[in-house]
C-alpha cells in the first residue's frame, strides 16, 4: 500500500474507492444507473452527509491525481456521516429507520425518499469494506417518479483503501498494522525543505499524523539587545481548529509514501479566528487578502527559552498576542500565508511541571511566521481555494483568461 494508490478527484479533492451502486427498482425500473467499477464519496464541507456517485471513468494524471467521469443518480444519506466510518471494531452494523434518511437524486430533483437505511462496515487486508442498504418511499412533488414497487431499495458496496483513510483521517487506518504486517526493517528517507519540488504532485505530498507538513520559518524577535530566535525547515500545520503552526527539524518519509517529524522544535503559534473556511471567504474574490486582528482571544506564541534552571529542566513560555496582521495569496506554489504578531502578556510561564506567571527580564515581544500550503494539500483538504488554481497558474505566466 502507497499514498499514491489512493483515488482522488483532480477537481473536487473528493475519493474515489472500488464499488458499485445497485438499485432495484423491478423489471421495468423508471430509472437506472449506468454501468461502473467506481463510486466518488463526498461527506460535504462539515463530513456530516454521504453523497455517493457513480463513477463511468477513471483516468490516472501525471500528478497522481485522477481525472473522472461521475454521473447519475446519486444518493445522499444524511444518518451515514464520515464519522460513521470509524473503523474502530473489525466489524460493525449500524441500522436508522424513518422518514428522513435520505434521498435518490437526479439533476438536483429528489426522486424517492430513503425510509430505512443499514451500514456494514469491516476492515480487512486491503482496506474498510462497507456494504449500505436502505429501501425507497415515494417521493411528492412535481418532479417525483412513481414508487415501482413496495420493496423498491438499493444497495452500494465499496471499499475504501488504506492510503484514503489516512489521507482522510479516517478512524480506522490507525488499525492498519491489525491487518497489514509492518515490515521488520522499515526504511526512512530524510526530506528536507528544498527537496520539496511539485505542489501539484500526489507523491510529493507529505502527511504525518500530526497533520501536513509545509516548508516555512517561524521568528521571535524582541528589542536590542534581545537576540532574535529563528527557525525554518518544514512546519507542521493543523487548521480545523484555527491556524496553528509548529516547527520540525525535519521530515522523514517511509516506503507507503506517508512521513513523520522529526526533531522537534519548540516553537509554536496558534489563531482559533484563522480557519481555512475563513482564508476561503477573505479570497473569494482576489487572489490576495490582508486583515489586522486585535483583542483578546486572537492568537497566543508558545517558545522553550533556552534558559536553564535546576536539575537540567528548561524554561518555557506561553504569550498572548495582543496584534496579529495576516496576509493570505495565492501563487503557482499554492495557498501562500504570512502572519505578524504583536505579543502583549505572558499568559504561562512554565518549568517542569510547574506553571507561574511573573514576567521575566526578558521576552520576546514579536512573531512572525511565513508557510506555503501546496496546491495538493489544499485538494485532499477539499479546499474551495482549487477551483482557482487554474486561473491563478495562467495569471502567473501572464496568460490572459
Amino acid at each position: 500500500m502507497h499514498l499514491t494508490d489512493a483515488m482522488i478527484d483532480v477537481t473536487t479533492g473528493k475519493p474515489i474507492v472500488d464499488g458499485e451502486i445497485v438499485l432495484a427498482l423491478g423489471k421495468r425500473p423508471p430509472i437506472e444507473t449506468p454501468g461502473h467499477r467506481h463510486i466518488l464519496l463526498d461527506f460535504g464541507p462539515d463530513r456530516t452527509t454521504l453523497t455517493c456517485r457513480p463513477v463511468t471513468e477513471v483516468r490516472r494524471l501525471g500528478s497522481g491525481f485522477h481525472a473522472v467521469t461521475a454521473t447519475e443518480p446519486q444518493l445522499g444519506i444524511p444518518a451515514f456521516g464520515q464519522d460513521a466510518f470509524n473503523g474502530r471494531m473489525e466489524e460493525s452494523r449500524v441500522t436508522i429507520s424513518g422518514r428522513n434518511c435520505g434521498a435518490l437524486y437526479r439533476e438536483g430533483h429528489s426522486l424517492f425518499q430513503i425510509a430505512g437505511v443499514g451500514l456494514v462496515q469491516q476492515l480487512q487486508a486491503d482496506g474498510l469494506a462497507f456494504r449500505i442498504t436502505g429501501v425507497f418511499s415515494a417521493t411528492e412533488g412535481a418532479d417525483a417518479i412513481s414508487l415501482p414497487s413496495c420493496d423498491a431499495g438499493f444497495e452500494i458496496n465499496g471499499v475504501i483503501p488504506w492510503p484514503t483513510l489516512q489521507l482522510y483521517d479516517f478512524g480506522g487506518f490507525r488499525r492498519r498494522s491489525d491487518f497489514v504486517p509492518d515490515p521488520a526493517q522499515p526504511v526512512w528517507e530524510r526530506i528536507e525543505s528544498h527537496d520539496l519540488a511539485d505542489p501539484l504532485a500526489l507523491a510529493d505530498l507529505l502527511l504525518c499524523t500530526d497533520g501536513p507538513l509545509i516548508p516555512g520559518k517561524l521568528t521571535l524577535s524582541g528589542a536590542p539587545p534581545r537576540t532574535k530566535q529563528e527557525t525554518s525547515g518544514i512546519l507542521i500545520l493543523h487548521h480545523e481548529s484555527g491556524l496553528s503552526l509548529a516547527s520540525c527539524g525535519h521530515v522523514e518519509r517511509g516506503a507507503d509514501g506517508f512521513c513523520r517529524s522529526m526533531d522537534r522544535r519548540e516553537m509554536r503559534f496558534r489563531s482559533p479566528p484563522i480557519t481555512l473556511p475563513w482564508i476561503e471567504q477573505l479570497l473569494r474574490k482576489e487572489n490576495r487578502a490582508t486583515i489586522g486582528l486585535s483583542g483578546d482571544g486572537i492568537g497566543e506564541v508558545a517558545y522553550e527559552t533556552g534558559q536553564l534552571v535546576e536539575m537540567g529542566l528548561r524554561e518555557f513560555m506561553c504569550i498572548d498576542a495582543e496584534r496579529l496582521d495576516f496576509e493570505a495569496a495565492l501563487s503557482r506554489a499554492g495557498l501562500h500565508l504570512k502572519v505578524g504578531v504583536a505579543l502583549s502578556r505572558i499568559r504561562r510561564r512554565s518549568v517542569g511541571m510547574d506553571d507561574f506567571v511573573p514576567e521575566p527580564n526578558h521576552y520576546h515581544t514579536h512573531f512572525s511566521a511565513v508557510a506555503t500550503l501546496p496546491w495538493s494539500h489544499l485538494l485532499v483538504m477539499r479546499s474551495r481555494l482549487v477551483e482557482k488554481r487554474k486561473a491563478v497558474w495562467l495569471s502567473d505566466r501572464g496568460v490572459s483568461r
